[in-house]
């Protein structure tokens, strides 16, 4: 009988030692880990309507027809070259998940773009103005977004020549259709920039031109093969 209370009594103490001891183990356990957070979701919004400045440089190939500024019987020209721009544009966009639709017009001033030296006839080629109006339909990567752009352009294009007794110019317009490409970029908000490309398909122009002389006086026929525009924007964004 007193082996039994003994042998229960070292049982009991047993049991009484070893609960503290496997509690303070529980507690040294590390927690377990945080769960794994999902990418961040989109959050900025191209639903509004923009304004903004932008430079640009434009690149002509064409030809045109030399017999009214020099009587000498000489076509097909070339008058290409490369020059420079700035202007203004407006635009609203409309977001439905990731794809973004909008509108866009722009206008820029220009001035030389060709010139050619020819015999007894120096012309150049100036771009005075052009404007155009263009849809666009995008991909939005959150604030930034991919686009493709087209419409119609419309363009003031003056031709000229100067020989050594005379000089003369005529500024005509032209209309097109223009088609390219860009990118976006969300900087905050309100305020983005962005770059953009341009091929526009221009019609010919027909423009008068005399060096005060009967015998040279005539109408000079200019054709644009390409024409090509890079521009880089700022913009300030108004969300809707």
């Amino acid at each position: 009988m007193h082996k039994l209370f003994l042998v229960s009594a070292l049982a009991s103490a047993a049991i009484l030692t070893a609960v503290p001891a496997l509690s303070a183990d529980l507690d040294v356990m590390p927690p377990p880990p945080p769960p794994v957070e999902e990418l961040r979701p989109a959050t900025y919004d191209w639903t509004g309507i923009s304004a903004g400045a932008f430079i640009a440089a434009n690149a002509v190939e064409g030809k045109f027809d030399l017999s009214p500024l020099c009587g000498c019987g000489v076509n097909d020209v070339s008058m290409s070259g490369i020059g420079f721009a700035g202007g203004l544009k407006v635009g609203a966009d409309y977001q439905m998940g990731d794809i973004v639709f909008g509108a866009a017009a722009d206008w820029a001033y220009g001035g030389e773009i060709g010139r050619n030296d020819h015999g007894t006839a120096e012309s150049f080629l100036k771009m005075k103005h052009m404007t155009t109006l263009r849809g666009r339909i995008g991909w939005a990567l959150d604030d930034t977004l991919i686009y493709a752009t087209g419409g119609i352009a419309l363009a003031q294009m003056e031709l000229g020549g100067e020989t050594a007794t005379a000089k003369d110019s005529e500024a005509k317009w032209t209309k097109g259709f223009t088609i390219g490409g860009g990118m976006e970029h969300a900087l905050s908000d309100n305020f983005s920039v962005g770059v953009e490309y341009l091929y526009t398909k221009f019609g010919s122009t027909d423009h008068f031109l005399t060096d005060g002389t009967v015998a040279n006086t005539g109408t000079a026929h200019m054709e644009y093969d390409d024409f090509h525009t890079v521009r880089a924007s700022a913009n300030y964004r108004f969300s809707l």
